[in-house]
C-alpha cells in the first residue's frame, strides 16, 4: 500500500538523519575524515562478520585502512618529487665514482 511505503521512507530518513548527525562523527571523527561510502561498507562489513560489535569496529578498521593508503599515497608523491628533483640537482656537479672494496676470504 503506498501508506506503507511512505511510512517507511519517513522511518528510513528518521534512522539515517540519527546515525549520519551522531554516531557517525563520534565513532569515525577525528583527524581522519572518512567518506560516507567507505564508512557505510565497514558498518555493514563490520556487522556480518562480527555481529553487533562489528557495528563499532568495522568503522574503526576502515578509517585505520583508508589512513593507511593516504599516508601510502602521500609517501609515492614525496618519492616521486625527489625523483623528479634529483636529476636538476646533479647537473653542475662531476659524476662520482663509488669505490666498494671487497673482502677477500682466504681458505686454509
Amino acid at each position: 500500500s503506498p501508506m506503507a511505503g511512505f511510512a517507511l521512507f519517513i522511518w528510513g530518513s528518521v534512522e539515517l538523519f540519527i546515525v549520519d548527525k551522531t554516531l557517525r562523527p563520534k565513532l569515525v571523527g577525528g583527524p581522519i575524515k572518512l567518506p560516507f561510502l567507505p564508512t557505510f561498507f565497514g558498518l555493514i562489513g563490520g556487522v556480518k562478520t562480527m555481529g553487533f560489535l562489528g557495528l563499532f569496529i568495522g568503522p574503526v578498521l576502515m578509517a585505520l585502512l583508508v589512513a593507511i593508503w593516504r599516508e601510502w599515497l602521500r609517501e609515492v608523491e614525496l618519492a616521486d618529487e625527489l625523483a623528479a628533483a634529483a636529476p636538476a640537482e646533479l647537473e653542475g656537479s662531476p659524476p662520482q665514482i663509488e669505490i666498494v672494496a671487497e673482502k677477500k676470504s682466504q681458505a686454509g
